[in-house]
């Protein structure tokens, strides 16, 4: 028998409890953050539960972008002074990137922050998917893909170096299935393979 969302979303939350950030309100954690933050980003983890697996949702940025272009990463982007708290900002973000309605997931939780290699303070925010939906993209992205969770799980698939001594940054080879036409009209879909960092 299918798993409901409910137990689902259960699950996720009890795999990743202890790396629980109970604390979102901006106006109460800028202040803790160590003098060489440049600032503050969240970003929306989405996971689908299909086919008996997880699969995570993530995007290809644009390569006409100063930052990061052509990087795989997770929809989200900068803290703007609107945003009480960090789901605010990978909300926002991921309907203005690729148009992912906030009524087509569930948030579990948010997890503890991390300092990135641009000194920037990270949140990420972890999500279920309840409802399908069609991206699209525009400036910032130029495609948009799931691939399964176990791909990052996997040694032989992953790879890592560090970066200015402090950072270290993770590569994956993962078998991409790409929304061809991004239209909101229809989705079809082709695969590929993709190296990149996330």
């Amino acid at each position: 028998m299918a798993k409901t969302i409910d137990e689902l979303s259960e699950e996720l939350y009890n795999a990743v409890k202890c790396c629980e950030q109970k604390e979102t309100i901006y106006s109460n954690l800028l202040h803790l953050h160590q003098p060489e933050v440049v600032a503050t980003a969240a970003v929306l983890i989405v996971l689908d539960y299909r086919d008996n697996d997880w699969h995570v949702l993530l995007n290809v940025r644009s390569l006409n972008l100063r930052r990061h272009p052509g990087e795989v990463c997770f929809p989200g982007g900068m803290r703007e002074i609107a945003d009480t708290i960090c789901i605010d900002t990978a909300l926002r973000e991921a309907y203005e990137e690729i148009g992912l309605p906030s009524s087509s997931i569930r948030i579990i939780t948010a997890l503890r922050p991390f300092l990135g290699r641009h000194l920037i303070m990270l949140y990420p925010v972890l999500a279920i998917q309840t409802a399908p939906f069609i991206p699209f993209t525009g400036d910032e992205v130029d495609k948009v893909f799931y691939s399964p969770l176990k791909v990052f799980l996997e040694s032989e698939k992953h790879s890592s170096f560090f970066y200015l001594e402090n950072f270290q940054l993770h590569s994956f080879e993962v078998c991409l299935l790409f929304f061809k036409n991004l239209n909101r009209k229809s989705q079809k879909s082709h695969v590929s393979n993709w190296q990149s960092l996330i």
